[in-house]
């Protein structure tokens, strides 16, 4: 294949969206799998500390991550924070769920960060004390409702996930 053939060929694989990330393309306009245009995220840097939490149950928890989104998103995305225990991949517990929008102790909204106290997740929960496990992290992009329709609302990032190790009397109120 000559030179001009190549050029020919790289350029119909751009404009068919075959080049790029599937963020890259989403942020473009294309549909990709799951996702309507422009409802692709990467959650990114995330930390959830301390990274085993006090012996005392009453122990907040900080939450930090970066949230990217694409410039022309239609609606939000909302973050939720899990927890796998090791040993049972059935059983996935949910945490919190937390947004980018300058409320319940997001300092700024669409700067593309979240930093906040958690009240301890852990509390009251089913999850034993002492128990080793995984904190997942993804986002979801919000559904689109109108006259009675919803589109959307099933594109979610790929999981960042933490290795996380409980204090024994974590969930123990």
């Amino acid at each position: 294949m000559n030179i001009p053939n190549v050029l020919v060929m790289a350029l119909i694989f751009t404009l068919a969206g075959c080049s790029g990330t599937e963020f890259d393309q989403s942020c473009g306009g294309d549909t990709i799998p799951s996702c309507l245009p422009y409802e692709a995220s990467i959650v990114s840097d995330v930390s959830f500390s301390p990274s085993i939490p006090a012996d005392e149950a009453l122990a907040d928890i900080e939450l930090a991550l970066t949230l990217t989104t694409c410039p022309d998103a239609p609606a939000g995305h909302k973050v939720t924070i899990q927890f796998r225990a090791d040993g049972d991949e059935t059983r996935i517990f949910d945490l919190a769920e937390v947004r980018d929008d300058g409320t319940n102790g997001d300092a700024e909204a669409g700067d593309g960060r979240i930093e906040m106290t958690l009240d301890n997740p852990f509390l009251g929960s089913d999850i034993e004390g002492g128990s080793s496990g995984t904190i997942i992290v993804r986002a979801r992009a919000d559904q689109q409702c109108a006259g009675g329709e919803c589109i959307g609302g099933s594109c979610q990032s790929a999981p960042v996930e933490l290795s996380y190790q409980l204090a024994p009397n974590t969930s123990r109120e």
